[in-house]
């Protein structure tokens, strides 16, 4: 399946269920990825693969101005729906992590959880979110580790020829991963990605 299918039948499915329940469930490791980007009143923020907002409003809270980009429609408009009934300010867009509608170094920190490892084109993805993110900002990622408690549904995901990346340090529980960087390379720099992997050249560009 080409890559541009295979986004729209994800942004679909992703947008086809109530996903804000799913996202309880992940809520500690939400809370330890924003924990580790330490968001401060005023800092630009972008979450990446944003869903219904859950990690873009741990960091609306702590005072953090907040973008959240996510390829599904839908899920764009139940974060909006959240964010509002909370009466929060978070800016919520729909968009593709392999192509980010923002410029060089726009945003302090940038974060996905479980979000950005789900795009087909990883070099793509990596090569934007080093992007987007300034010389000396931090960026997060999380990922499910296969070899946890989710590998029964990484082997389902073999099956269809897929494969997701890792990322470097493991999570307490949850069978999930979570990386944390911070980017000295010069933007220009992060830009030209050839790595394979989000994680992998997000560590090599950016540092662990």
């Amino acid at each position: 399946m080409a890559f541009e299918a295979l986004k729209r039948q994800q942004a679909a499915a992703w947008g086809s269920a109530p996903f804000e329940n799913v996202a309880a469930e992940l809520a500690n490791v939400h809370d330890h990825l924003v924990r580790e980007l330490d968001p401060q009143p005023g800092e630009t923020w972008l979450d990446v693969g944003t869903g219904t907002g859950a990690v873009a409003s741990r960091a609306a809270r702590a005072g953090a101005a907040v973008t959240g980009s996510d390829l599904a429609p839908a899920l764009i408009e139940t974060a909006k729906r959240l964010a509002a009934e909370e009466g929060l300010e978070i800016t919520y867009e729909v968009g593709d992590a392999e192509e980010l509608p923002y410029g060089n170094a726009d945003f302090d920190v940038v974060s996905s959880s479980f979000g950005a490892i789900f795009a087909p084109d990883h070099k793509a993805v990596a090569r934007e979110l080093a992007r987007v993110t300034r010389p000396g900002g931090r960026l997060g990622l999380t990922a499910w580790d296969p070899t946890g408690g989710g590998a029964d549904f990484f082997k389902i995901m073999g099956r269809s020829g897929r494969r997701l990346p890792r990322a470097s340090a493991t999570l307490s529980t949850g069978g999930a991963r979570t990386m944390r960087a911070t980017c000295s390379a010069p933007t220009s720099s992060c830009a030209s990605c050839t790595a394979t992997t989000v994680t992998q050249e997000i560590q090599r560009r950016c540092g662990s």
